[in-house]
């Protein structure tokens, strides 16, 4: 799930556990190109029920927590940035589990006080609604905005946000 924010937003643990990799040290100057891949800061967080999150493309140096450490919900854990294979500033999130030896990705869910449950719908971009920071709107789904076989470049990305 790849979350729209500007560089510098504070980053919080969604659920407890314990820190198993901090990728730290890549700038923030995400590039869409293959030689990206692996340069992109992130925190992973393994939870006590074995499933782990990852929070990528942190800011550069942010985040000072280590493997091993015991994380709360809700603690700090770094800064959004723009590192690795990335077309803007934006925090990528996921939760997996191992099932039989296969990564499953995990739905998400948010909470919103007004609307209550909101559901992500797959290949969609999240971003917050003007005037407020916690209501997340989905925008146009992926396949509305590239043709079969094509690649997903930056005018895919400025359909699927223009909603």
């Amino acid at each position: 799930m790849d979350l729209v924010m500007p560089i510098g937003t504070p980053i919080v643990a969604a659920r407890s556990g314990y820190v198993i990799e901090n990728v730290n040290q890549f700038a923030d100057n995400g590039l869409a190109k293959p030689e990206f891949m692996d340069k992109a800061n992130l925190v992973r967080i393994l939870h006590d029920d074995g499933t782990w999150a990852d929070y990528a493309h942190l800011k550069q140096y942010s985040s000072h927590v280590f493997p091993g450490q015991r994380i709360e919900a809700g603690m700090f854990i770094g800064l959004s940035g723009n590192s690795g294979f990335s077309t803007e500033p934006h925090l990528h999130f996921h939760l997996q589990k191992n099932t039989n030896g296969v990564i499953v990705s995990l739905p998400i869910e948010f909470w919103h006080p007004v609307k209550g449950k909101i559901t992500p719908r797959y290949h969609t971009w999240l971003a917050a609604e003007k005037n407020t920071s916690t209501t997340i709107v989905p925008t146009k789904k992926l396949k509305e905005c590239v043709k079969k076989d094509s690649i997903i470049d930056d005018a895919v990305l400025k359909c699927m946000k223009q909603g």
